[in-house]
């Protein structure tokens, strides 16, 4: 099996949003408080200055996110396959020759090695080719392993 690794891209792309969206939503608080200040003749109300709490929380909810379900990844060497799920937060490091089955499914993705059944939810893979490549690669495992 040569060695490949594909990883959940889904969350940077929101992480890139969440900023940007975040450095709309600050300068646009802050034009309005400043057009606030200047036609109330400076008169800010405290509460004004909560508003300026939407902005890091919008930005925050997409580091968070990306913390949480970000580092998913399945990675395919010569004789192991590691993977990250939403499921675990641990690396899963699989030998090839502990697999005794492979289950490829619409979106997941099962193993079945020494006793124990792990899954691969593919759902957050997003990008077809990702998908594509995915369940060739296991196509190509299970053919190489005979199971």
């Amino acid at each position: 099996m040569t060695a490949s690794t594909i990883r959940v891209k889904q969350y940077e792309k929101a992480q890139k949003i969440y900023f940007w969206s975040a450095i709309f939503t600050a300068i646009f608080i802050i034009a309005v408080s400043v057009l606030r200040a200047i036609y109330n003749d400076f008169d800010l109300r405290p509460t004004d200055f909560l508003i300026f709490l939407l902005a890091p929380i919008n930005y925050f909810s997409g580091l968070w996110l990306k913390k949480k379900y970000g580092h998913q990844f399945i990675k395919w060497e010569d004789e192991t396959l590691s993977f990250r799920s939403k499921q675990s937060k641990n690396t899963t490091s699989i030998s090839y020759q502990n697999i005794a089955e492979i289950s490829i499914k619409l979106d997941a993705v099962e193993i079945i090695h020494g006793g124990k059944k792990d899954s691969i939810n593919l759902e957050d893979y997003m990008e077809y080719e990702d998908r594509v490549a995915i369940k060739n690669n296991f196509t190509k495992l299970k053919e190489e392993l005979g199971v």
